[in-house]
């Protein structure tokens, strides 16, 4: 999900799309069995606290989204944070900066926000996936609408945005300058390079179709990270359903038509879902939504090209919003922490075969109150954390997740989670 002022696609208020799926994921395979008896052999194995299980997962695997809301707090606090998040299994982050914040004009810079997070990640030893998102309006290609950020690059900007990625993979990938002037930081080098967020829907991407251009973006954008940085790793988008028959397997078909296979390395995608009587159904439905996209990537010859999750969550704002700002995945406290924990068991369980490298959890902290527009107000209910201007508390879905974390990642129950990697 964007900065909380820009609606996404799972918070679209006419955007019914995850009916439209559970209708056509009614019927799980009988691969379903399976998934539920390794879940369940997962959650024998490990019930003992006294032995550590053999990790299931690898490295980086279970990982959170950071909120823009944090990018702002002071930097000691961000370390508390991310020491937290390492020490509840949290094993990468997604950080999400907005262009015209990173370059305000054209060819101005700014940078000082990226090396605070990026100090403070790295001293916690989390991998960071860097995403960059949303046009500024000086390069938006309708730079007098009133959303011009949700435009496209315009032709003659595309280099601007080749330009600004280029200069972040020089400053925090593996040769990054970065490094040589911040030698009391471990090195932690940026190399899973994420370009712009969910752009398979209007509110990130004000253009139809939408492939041909953004697969424009990431011709000119490719070839200049990996010119910089041979171990760069590119991840094309975060697809995510629109409307009432698009979603993300149609997405990665019209993706490879508009001729961008050659451009990105990885593919997100963002399987938000939810059936409303069943815990196992959701479950299903998550990986369903990624195995169409595996399938689709396969049959273009993609075999080798990984997946990852860079948003997934269920907010647990039933019954504390307004009915304006109720969708489909409004859950209960209970029945969020249900879902977290039968998803996360099947991705785990699948992740071999869905080639699955990431799986990050929306959001490390939201405030947890009804507040700004509906269409982004159930989702104020989905932190790990509570945070309140730069007090954080964790809440019960954090105790699940470090639960999840210390079966899957083979460490006993209570213990911090960075002593198991």
């Amino acid at each position: 999900m964007p900065p909380l002022a820009s609606p996404s696609p799972s918070q679209s208020p006419s955007n019914p799309r995850i009916r439209r799926i559970s209708r056509v994921l009614q019927r799980p395979p009988r691969l379903l069995v399976l998934g539920t008896l390794i879940g369940g052999l997962l959650a024998t194995g490990l019930a003992a606290p006294a032995v550590a299980a053999k990790r299931r997962v690898p490295f980086g695997f279970l990982g959170s989204v950071v909120p823009p809301e944090m990018f702002s707090v002071p930097e000691s606090v961000l370390d508390r944070q991310f020491a937290l998040m390492a020490r509840s299994g949290v094993e990468s982050v997604r950080l999400t900066f907005d262009w015209g914040s990173l370059e305000p004009t054209p060819g101005s810079y700014s940078l000082t926000e990226v090396d605070k997070l990026v100090r403070s990640a790295s001293r916690s030893r989390l991998q960071i996936i860097l995403n960059v998102s949303g046009t500024p309006c000086w390069a938006s290609s309708a730079p007098l609408d009133p959303e011009c950020r949700r435009f496209p690059p315009s032709d003659a900007n595309r280099v601007r945005f080749a330009a600004l990625m280029t200069l972040l993979v020089r400053r925090y990938g593996s040769n990054g300058e970065f490094w040589r002037e911040n030698r009391a930081v471990p090195r932690n080098p940026i190399t899973l390079w994420q370009i712009w967020n969910e752009q398979t829907a209007p509110w990130h991407w004000q253009e139809s179709p939408w492939a041909p251009g953004y697969a424009r973006l990431l011709r000119a954008t490719y070839p200049q990270i990996k010119s910089v940085d041979r171990r760069a790793r590119v991840i094309a988008g975060s697809l995510v359903a629109y409307g009432r028959s698009y979603n993300p397997w149609d997405a990665v078909r019209d993706l490879y038509r508009a001729g961008a296979r050659q451009y990105f390395d990885a593919i997100s995608v963002h399987p938000f879902t939810n059936d409303p009587r069943s815990v196992a159904k959701t479950a299903w439905q998550t990986t369903e939504i990624l195995r169409r996209v595996r399938q689709r990537m396969d049959q273009a010859g993609d075999r080798k090209k990984p997946l990852l999750v860079t948003e997934i969550t269920w907010p647990a704002g039933k019954g504390k919003v307004p009915r304006q700002a109720r969708f489909y995945m409004e859950v209960t406290p209970r029945q969020q922490a249900e879902r977290m924990r039968a998803a996360f068991l099947r991705l785990a369980a699948w992740r071999k075969r869905l080639r699955l490298t990431h799986v990050q959890w929306y959001t490390w902290a939201t405030a947890y109150d009804p507040v700004g527009p509906a269409t982004v107000m159930l989702f104020r209910y989905s932190g790990l954390t509570q945070m309140r201007g730069t007090s954080f508390k964790p809440m019960p879905i954090l105790g699940t997740y470090r639960s999840l974390a210390a079966q899957l990642e083979g460490c006993r129950k209570g213990d911090d989670a960075r002593r198991c990697r």
